[in-house]
């Protein structure tokens, strides 16, 4: 496990080397608005994690965006020389490569940093791909993967028998063969950081994201007509029923998988934790 692009967390204003004449900052950094979602969104930038940047002019920003993309050029790096190992040791056509992570970092987006009490897709997003023996043919699917899947589909491809779990096997995409699984949506959660507690739960389909806060409200996007999730609609009359049922099929999924979402305590941010080490 490699823990760059984790390293993140040493960037500090003024006092990294990084290059942003090409850097351009995402639309959502220029539009968003902290007045219309959940509070802890900007109870973290302003008292915890990102107090270091949220007053920080442009050029700032972009040298985080820079610096987060110097820390994937070392992870690929290091994928290559695995890569080149195998092939050295005559494996590479018979090693399953799997590259993939566990969250993402907001990257700026929305005037966020790190990872923390929020559900934007460039935290739940993730890359997954699968490089199988003597594979030549490139394939890709929006199939909605979960890290659950990993299991089921290594146990599948390596002709071992299946396992009663959470996952489902992907190995007719990777190889064509077969019936292909479906999933209707995905399921996020989120606990918190440190001591600083903030349960969510998030429903993604394929064209809507619901998220619901323990105490801090509920977000609703339109990922069709709004990818970089600017407008939280669930407020908007307009979409009331949209959000109800979203609502209530997530609420199946916590009843079903005796989730104790409802149970959790939402705890107050301790502002001296903004003064601690950052760590992930």
């Amino acid at each position: 496990m490699y823990l760059d692009p984790h390293d993140i967390y040493h960037y500090k204003p003024g006092q990294n080397d990084v290059r942003i004449d090409d850097v351009e900052l995402p639309e959502s950094w220029y539009h968003q608005n902290f007045d219309t979602v959940p509070k802890v969104h900007r109870e973290f930038m302003e008292h915890n994690q990102g107090e270091f940047i949220i007053n920080a002019n442009e050029e700032t920003w972009k040298g985080y965006r820079d610096f987060y993309r110097q820390k994937v050029k070392l992870y690929d790096d290091h994928v290559g020389r695995v890569v080149d190992r195998l092939k050295s040791l005559g494996l590479w056509d018979s090693t399953i490569v799997i590259n993939t992570s566990y969250h993402g970092d907001m990257d700026t987006f929305h005037r966020l940093v790190f990872k923390g009490p929020f559900m934007y897709e460039h935290m739940l997003r993730i890359p997954m791909s699968i490089r199988l023996p003597c594979q030549t043919e490139r394939r890709e699917s929006d199939y909605p993967w979960v890290n659950v899947d990993t299991v089921p589909t290594l146990l599948e491809l390596a002709g071992a028998e299946p396992i009663d779990c959470h996952g489902q096997s992907v190995a007719a995409i990777l190889t064509g063969k077969g019936r292909e699984p479906k999933r209707d949506y995905v399921i996020s959660q989120y606990y918190g950081k440190q001591t600083w507690v903030n349960p969510i739960r998030s429903i993604r389909t394929a064209k809507w994201k619901y998220n619901l806060y323990t105490d801090w409200g509920e977000e609703l996007y339109d990922l069709e007509k709004d990818p970089e999730e600017i407008v939280n609609l669930s407020q908007n009359r307009k979409y009331v029923q949209q959000k109800n049922r979203l609502k209530n099929q997530l609420n199946l999924w916590i009843n079903d998988h005796v989730d104790p979402f409802y149970s959790y305590q939402t705890t107050p941010l301790k502002r001296n934790e903004a003064k601690t080490i950052l760590k992930g």
